[in-house]
C-alpha cells in the first residue's frame, strides 16, 4: 500500500479470499465454528501482549485468539506460541496463524474481532480498514491523532455496523467505578470545577537517530505506514520514540494524558454537552534529538 494514499484504497474486498475454518476442539466441551468468537491480534509489543495474556487468554471457552499480525516477526510468532501454549494446556488444540500483512488478516471470514494495539500513527486507519472488513474492534487509546479522525472513524463503524471498544481499561479500576458513584450519587454536592493533568515523564535521555540498516525480521516500510519515509534507526522504534515523534503521536497528552480524561468523561458526562476548546502551556523537548512533540 501506498503511503499518504492507503486511506483512499484501504477498503477490504469482501470476496476473493477465503479462509477454512478454525478448528477448534475442547476434551470437555466441543462447539461449532459459528458458536465462537474468534479474534485476530495487529499489533503485538508489549501492550499488544499483555492484553493478550492477561484478558483475552483468560476469557471463557467461547471465545478464541487465532491469528497474530505484527511488522516484528519475533513478536507475532512469541504471541502464537503463547496462545498455542495457554490453549493446550486447557486442553484445546487448534491452529494459530501469524501475518505480516494485516490484509490477510482481514480477509479471513471466520475472523470476528480484531484487537488493536501498533503505535498511535496506525490506531485510526486499521480501525477504519477493520470496520470496513466487518470485524468488530477493541483499540488501545489514544483514538488518533486529531479530532477529524475520530469523527471518520465513528462514521466508519456506523456505516458498517461494528461494535467498537476503546482500550480505556482504567474505567474497571474499583477506586475509579467508586468515585464515579460518589458523583452520580450526589455525595459530594453539585462539581462546579474538575481539574485533570498528564504526569510528566520520568526524566529521560532524548536519543539521536543514528542510521543502521533495516534488521532481518522487520518490516520497516509498514512500520512506518502512514507516517513520512524516515530511514531506520533503532531509536525510532523505542516504546518512548511512539509517544514522543510527531510522525508517529501528538506526545504524551495521548499517551497517558487519555485516561484522566477519559474518566472525567466518564465521570461527568451528564454535564457535558457540545464541542470543547481548551488552551494550555507546555514546554517541548530539546532541540537536536529525535523527539520532537511536546514534553509536558
Amino acid at each position: 500500500m501506498k503511503r499518504r494514499t492507503f486511506i483512499k484504497t484501504s477498503a477490504v474486498a469482501a470476496a476473493g479470499v477465503t479462509a477454512a475454518p478454525m478448528i477448534l476442539t475442547s476434551c470437555s466441551n466441543v462447539k461449532g465454528a459459528n458458536d465462537r468468537i474468534l479474534f485476530g491480534h495487529i499489533g503485538l509489543g508489549g501492550r499488544g501482549t499483555d492484553e493478550l495474556k492477561h484478558y483475552h487468554l483468560r476469557w471463557d471457552e467461547d471465545i478464541r485468539s487465532v491469528a497474530f499480525c505484527d511488522v516484528i516477526e519475533s513478536r507475532r510468532e512469541n504471541a502464537a506460541a503463547l496462545a498455542k501454549a495457554a490453549y493446550e494446556e486447557k486442553g484445546i488444540f487448534g491452529d494459530y496463524e501469524v501475518y505480516n500483512e494485516f490484509e490477510r488478516l482481514l480477509e479471513r471470514r471466520d475472523i470476528d474481532a480484531v484487537a488493536i494495539n501498533t503505535p498511535d500513527h496506525w490506531h485510526v486507519p486499521l480501525a477504519i480498514m477493520a470496520a470496513r472488513a466487518g470485524k468488530h474492534i477493541h483499540l488501545a487509546k489514544p483514538l488518533g491523532l486529531s479530532h477529524p479522525d475520530f469523527v471518520t472513524l465513528t462514521e466508519e463503524v456506523r456505516r458498517n455496523k461494528v461494535k467498537f471498544n476503546y482500550g480505556t481499561q482504567q474505567r474497571s479500576f474499583p477506586f475509579m467505578q467508586q468515585a464515579r458513584d460518589l458523583i452520580l450519587n450526589g455525595d459530594i454536592g453539585r462539581v462546579e470545577r474538575v481539574d485533570v493533568w498528564c504526569p510528566r515523564i520520568n526524566p529521560v535521555e532524548v536519543p539521536v537517530c543514528s542510521v543502521e540498516s533495516v534488521p532481518a525480521g522487520l518490516d520497516w516500510d509498514r512500520y512506518l505506514g502512514p507516517a513520512p519515509w524516515n530511514d531506520y534507526c533503532p531509536a525510532r522504534t523505542l516504546t518512548n520514540s511512539s509517544y514522543f515523534i510527531n510522525d508517529f503521536s501528538i506526545g504524551f497528552i495521548a499517551g497517558w494524558g487519555a485516561h484522566p480524561l477519559d474518566i472525567m468523561v466518564f465521570c461527568i458526562r451528564d454535564q457535558m454537552t457540545g464541542l470543547y476548546r481548551a488552551e494550555g502551556t507546555g514546554g517541548f523537548w530539546p532541540e537536536g534529538g529525535l523527539w520532537d512533540t511536546i514534553n509536558s
